[in-house]
């Protein structure tokens, strides 16, 4: 689980690295399916897959210039679930450990998310990423979801001055996660 959860963060520092362009999409999605994970996800069709990262699965971001300094972005991580988790224990393990990883750390919100298949926990947070000598303040929503034996985390991750424009977008991407 500590791989996992070192995963997410490390991920986050490297998709620190294109500049936003807007959280419009037009409301037209392109399907991701990953058959050997189990798991479906729409992106918005303005965004590009990017390549994998680190231990992610998928990594998305608007596409953008190679040469931008931020983007918003997405990735989704799954692992197995050997022992008998909850999904509550499961969040709070992830939420223990952000507290220590990440610079100036702060929860703006914990919530669970009514959903069709499974309920999801949203954890909404700040914090300062620091890539390439350069710092940026984030605001996270982080999606996690226990199904199928797996431990799902799918992180959204914007300018903390940009989640406005986002947070719908990032509820609608994660309302279409869906284990198989």
């Amino acid at each position: 689980m500590q791989r996992l959860i070192l995963a997410t963060v490390g991920l986050l520092l490297f998709l620190v690295s294109s500049e936003g362009w807007g959280a419009s999409s037009g409301g037209r999605t392109a399907p991701y399916v990953d058959a050997h994970w189990g798991f479906s996800i729409d992106l918005p069709h303005t965004w590009e897959i990017l390549p994998h990262a680190r231990a992610a699965l998928l990594a998305a971001a608007p596409k953008a210039p190679r040469q931008a300094q931020f983007r918003p972005n997405l990735n989704l991580i799954v692992d197995y679930v050997e022992e008998e988790y909850t999904l509550q224990q499961l969040v709070s393990m992830n939420i223990n450990y952000a507290k220590g990883a990440l610079l100036q750390f702060r929860i703006l919100s914990v919530d669970t998310i009514g959903r069709q298949q499974a309920p999801m926990t949203r954890i909404v947070y700040t914090c300062r990423l620091i890539s390439r000598g350069q710092a940026y303040d984030v605001q996270n929503s982080v999606y996690c979801l226990l199904a199928e034996s797996k431990f799902y985390i799918l992180t959204c991750c914007c300018a903390r001055e940009q989640h406005e424009e986002y947070a719908d977008l990032f509820d609608r991407v994660s309302d279409t996660l869906r284990p198989f």
